[in-house]
């Protein structure tokens, strides 16, 4: 039984950092099932034209045995394959609007659940860099557990040097 307790709540009229900015287009993947003890993919058609000066991935999910079980890659219609998380690097259950870009401080190995942050993957992802951004992008995740697990939403950030939309 607890007969006392107190909370501490202390504030400052600091106006709080803006959440950082992405810059480029954003291309919405399909949340998708990731089949236990298996490779699922979900493809991203994108329709635009453009040279590629920059690419993050925004990804959230999750897998019930743990993270540690999968491995994430992005392939760009080149088939240039860029690893973004291999087996063990995730810790925990769940990662949710994880920002997977080059430019940001920490590496995906130093991150903890649920990685609310930006972080580097574990490959670079400027393998993509000067690629045609047109066709079909597929996001891998490999399950190496034997739960179920989720990707409920990704997309692509890509900022463009030459950028020729579809009409």
């Amino acid at each position: 039984e607890v007969t006392d307790w107190s909370i501490t709540i202390t504030s400052d009229n600091n106006t709080p950092n803006p959440p950082p900015v992405i810059n480029g287009l954003t291309y919405e993947g399909n949340p998708f099932n990731v089949i236990e003890n298996n490779i699922s993919t979900s493809s991203l058609n994108v329709s635009d034209f453009g040279s590629i000066n920059d690419v993050n991935l925004l990804i959230s999910g999750f897998n019930i045995c743990g993270n540690s079980y999968l491995g994430i890659t992005l392939q760009s219609p080149n088939g240039t394959s860029v690893e973004i998380a291999n087996l063990n690097t995730l810790g925990g259950v769940l990662f949710y609007e994880t920002n997977f870009d080059d430019e940001a401080s920490n590496h995906i190995d130093d991150g903890i659940d649920p990685y609310f942050n930006s972080f580097q993957p574990v490959d670079n992802l400027s393998a993509f860099d000067l690629e045609e951004i047109n066709g079909n992008w597929e996001l891998v995740v490999y399950n190496q557990s034997g739960c179920s697990s989720e990707i409920t939403n990704w997309s692509l950030i890509i900022d463009l040097e030459n950028f020729s939309g579809c009409s």
